[in-house]
């Protein structure tokens, strides 16, 4: 399996620091070959299906409202990194999953890595959009991140 579009994906990402980019990548690569273990296992369809529950799982300790009591503190921060873990194992198992169905589907990765680009640069316009409009409506920094 070509590693190229993994790393492509990967390196399209702004992140916030040095050391997320090498944990990143760091991750895929010692682990690429037991994921891919998981997904010759598992199957494709079933793996989809797994992501949208692990999403769903973290969700739902997010939304949780006894999250943010500081006497559970410790029992939710626990939950919410077990749930960002297989969101991470997930996401991973998806670059797999992309390059099987490249090859199956004989799609290219300059065409991926296109759509991604422009939904990436779609959303950041959105982002734009909202700013102007809050700042035009006179919300603060506060108001604009909480709704109040």
């Amino acid at each position: 399996m070509s590693s190229y579009g993994r790393y492509e994906l990967w390196s399209m990402h702004s992140f916030r620091s040095e050391r997320t980019e090498i944990m990143t990548i760091e991750f895929t690569v010692t682990r690429e070959k037991d994921l891919e273990a998981i997904v010759d296992h598992y199957g494709i369809q079933n793996q989809l299906c797994k992501v949208q529950k692990e999403a769903e799982e973290l969700n739902l300790v997010l939304d949780d409202p006894m999250y943010n009591r500081i006497r559970n503190l410790s029992r939710y921060r626990t939950e919410m990194i077990d749930e960002l873990a297989d969101v991470a194992i997930m996401a991973s198992q998806s670059l797999i999953i992309v390059e099987l169905l490249r090859v199956k589907h004989n799609f290219s990765y300059p065409e991926l890595i296109e759509r991604v680009h422009f939904k990436i640069d779609r959303t950041l316009n959105r982002i734009e959009d909202e700013l102007i409009e809050h700042a035009q409506e006179g919300w603060t920094y506060s108001q604009r991140n909480t709704g109040e």
